[in-house]
């Protein structure tokens, strides 16, 4: 996956920052990485598409339906194939994590891959991608992906991937063979470690902190 670059994260507190996702104020700007940044205004930024339907999260709360860029690229990443990465995984091992939290308005979904790739999807139309282009959110997103295994043994093999609730956190692993899940946790209780995900919890934390520290270029 290239490097995109999109509009700037607030600046906000690391563990409670991507709450201001249910503002709208990140839809993607798909600009291409290298290039140097213009010294026009930028445009309004435009407001998150209006909601039609009711989108229904894994333990049965009303949420607003997603916005179908977020649909489409995270069907795509729990979708990925051993052979689409460069150089392909051939034995067996988990390629790809998401950690996907319900805030007030948006879900936000983690992903890191075991390329490097990292980016940030909000469910309103939102986020960062491409992060894994700096060094520093590449080094993190190997420190968690280098920890992954040990943590298998806490998922289950699932053809289904909700989203989680208000307060909620999921984690979704994509391998050869398909997709595991863990149980819906409590964000209170990862970010307390009350839970045996915790770990992976504070590592996905990490890597979001990388993020935020980004140039707002």
């Amino acid at each position: 996956m290239g490097c995109i670059k999109d509009k700037p994260l607030p600046n906000i507190p690391t563990n409670r920052f991507i709450q201001a996702c249910s503002a709208g104020l990140f839809l993607l700007v798909l600009t291409a990485c290298g290039k140097e940044p213009s010294t026009h205004q930028p445009p309004p930024i435009p407001k998150p598409p209006t909601v039609t339907q009711p989108h229904f999260s894994a333990t049965g709360v009303r949420q607003p339906e997603p916005a179908e860029v977020y649909k489409g690229l995270r069907s795509a990443i729990l979708a990925l194939k051993p052979s689409d990465l460069s150089p392909p995984i051939e034995d067996g091992s988990p390629y790809v994590l998401l950690m996907e939290t319900g805030y007030d308005g948006a879900v936000v979904t983690l992903v890191c891959v075991v390329d490097g790739t990292t980016s940030l999807y909000f469910s309103n139309g939102g986020g960062r991608i491409g992060c894994g282009e700096h060094a520093p959110v590449r080094e993190a997103n190997r420190a968690l992906m280098a920890k992954l295994p040990a943590s298998l043994t806490h998922f289950q093999k699932t053809s289904l991937t909700p989203l989680p609730s208000l307060g909620q956190t999921v984690f979704y692993v994509v391998f050869a063979e398909g997709v595991l899940a863990s149980p819906i946790i409590s964000e209170s209780d990862l970010g307390n470690s009350r839970s045996e995900f915790s770990p992976l919890f504070q590592l996905c934390q990490d890597v979001i902190t990388q993020v935020r520290l980004l140039p707002e270029n």
